[in-house]
């Protein structure tokens, strides 16, 4: 299980570096400026109107299918899949259509203070990326299907080249096109993954295209009856999202921009694990949960726990720690003023420590998802994003552009630790572990910090990120070994097997 987690956060790993890059150049070129604002709230628009319909389904489908595969055979999960696929793309279709011949209509849920001229541009910007809308669900439902054939690395390392693909025509081309290079590289990458998954299709001999005349609304409803509970906090959270971009954009111009600048790289971070987690825990859990192996989903579930508590200290520290130095090294080059750099560095502070606060609650929030009580992860979803839009319109006079990460922080680790309390046979190992790793989390950011704020660092801010970077690093493992975390005893085998260390012990 830790294995493949770590395989697969390293490819993510790497897809976020890429995706660094690409937001680089992207401040580079655009900048805080109106035609960023548009690009982003076109593509928010877009993923809000995918996510509030099929995100649902995206979500629970791995469950539902390792269920239907265990209790009536790998045909029948089959046959079902192929119909909730054929019923996904065509609502999918009319909904790209319903966009493109009442575009007003999308424009004005976003663009209230904008200009004429502006709603000219934001209307231009959703007729073309509309499709995106279609080519993301396929890519999706694609991915899940392998999942759900335990393929994990394949979709991975495909997702990683569209990536690049991404990184390299915004190289080329931002210059020349203008906004124009973000349209374009996102289309390529996405075809281009559409692309490499239908032939992993091929190549696993999957017969998901089998007989494609051949589909049911029945076996769709599947699916959908399974993920109902769930469409309502998903709506919820959607809303949200339009309403946090709203009220950004009453801020003034550049808002949008600079909270997206601000939270892509901790929102990155936050999709590699959760990503990880619903790539592998749930069709794990949920074989457990079915076969009644309680003691493995125990054990699975807090490994995977430990692994991304280590992951997210690591991040939430180097953030708290080295977050003007890494705006800086991103941005300092490009179109973005001296305030503008400082108000992004905070704020991804901020957004650093929503990746706990959204890491509590999906773990928690899976677990209640495999053990069938999915009515009750709906309804504390729901509960989660009305706390954010609530907090978001209450204190934004208050906080002005910093309530964002302060709602989110706030709502999901409520939820969370509520969640916490309705885990299957809670013992005090689960106690245990929870105070353990967060208790690691604060002394090493609180460390990290401290060092990093009384010792002045260098001028340099590669070598202050790397500096800080290592210091994490050595005080996480100072603190395993200490206290005997369960990481130590697998930190003593590596050192015991490794043939430097036998050599320099013989000696």
């Amino acid at each position: 299980m830790q294995k493949k987690t770590s395989f697969l956060i390293l490819i993510r790993i790497l897809k976020l570096l890429i995706g660094i890059l690409s937001l680089s150049i992207s401040a580079k070129y655009f900048g805080v400026s109106i035609q960023k604002d548009i690009w982003v709230l076109t593509i928010s628009l877009i993923t809000i109107l995918d996510t509030a319909i099929w995100g649902p389904i995206n979500e629970t489908f791995r469950a539902k299918f390792v269920q239907i595969k265990i209790h009536q055979g790998e045909n029948y999960a089959l046959e079902t899949t192929k119909s909730m696929l054929i019923y996904t793309t065509l609502f999918s279709t009319a909904l790209v259509f319903v966009i493109m011949f009442n575009p007003n209509f999308f424009a004005s849920l976003i663009s209230q203070s904008y200009n004429s001229e502006q709603r000219i541009k934001l209307i231009n910007m959703l007729l073309i990326t509309a499709p995106v809308l279609l080519i993301t669900q396929l890519n999706s439902i694609f991915t899940s299907i392998l999942n759900a054939y335990e393929s994990y690395i394949v979709p991975e390392i495909s997702g990683f080249i569209s990536s690049v693909i991404n990184l390299i025509i915004l190289i080329f081309f931002s210059r020349k096109i203008g906004i124009s290079a973000l349209v374009m590289s996102n289309y390529i990458s996405i075809l281009l993954l559409f692309l490499l998954l239908i032939l992993e299709f091929k190549k696993r001999k999957i017969l998901i295209f089998k007989n494609i005349s051949n589909f049911h609304f029945k076996h769709f409803k599947l699916y959908f009856l399974f993920a109902l509970p769930f469409f309502i906090p998903y709506f919820f959270g959607q809303v949200s999202i339009l309403v946090e971009k709203t009220l950004a954009g009453t801020l003034g111009t550049g808002q949008v921009s600079s909270i997206d600048y601000s939270r892509k790289i901790p929102d990155i971070l936050t999709t590699v694990l959760t990503g990880v987690l619903m790539t592998i825990l749930v069709p794990v859990l949920s074989t457990n949960y079915t076969e009644i192996k309680i003691d493995e989903f125990k054990k699975n579930f807090l490994q995977v726990f430990q692994f991304g508590m280590l992951f997210i200290t690591v991040n939430i520290s180097i953030f708290t720690s080295s977050s003007n130095d890494i705006i800086s090294l991103l941005f300092k080059t490009g179109k973005i003023s001296i305030n503008s750099l400082n108000e992004i560095s905070n704020l991804t502070m901020f957004f650093s420590w929503t990746t706990f606060s959204v890491f509590i609650y999906y773990m928690f929030g899976i677990v209640l998802l495999v053990t069938n009580r999915s009515k009750s992860y709906a309804v504390f979803g729901t509960i989660a994003q009305l706390i954010t839009m609530i907090l978001n319109i209450l204190l934004l006079t208050q906080l002005k552009i910093y309530v964002f990460p302060f709602s989110m922080f706030i709502s999901h680790l409520m939820i969370g630790i509520i969640m916490f309390f309705k885990f299957p046979s809670i013992d005090n190992l689960l106690y245990k572990t929870f105070i353990k790793y967060f208790l690691l989390l604060l002394c090493t950011t609180t460390f990290v910090y401290l060092v990093n704020h009384f010792f002045s660092g260098s001028s340099n801010y590669i070598i202050n990120i790397l500096l800080n970077s290592i210091l994490t690093i050595i005080f996480i493992l100072f603190i395993i070994i200490i206290f005997e975390f369960e990481e130590s005893n697998l930190l003593k085998k590596f050192l015991t097997n490794n043939e430097i260390f036998n050599f320099i012990s013989k000696r």
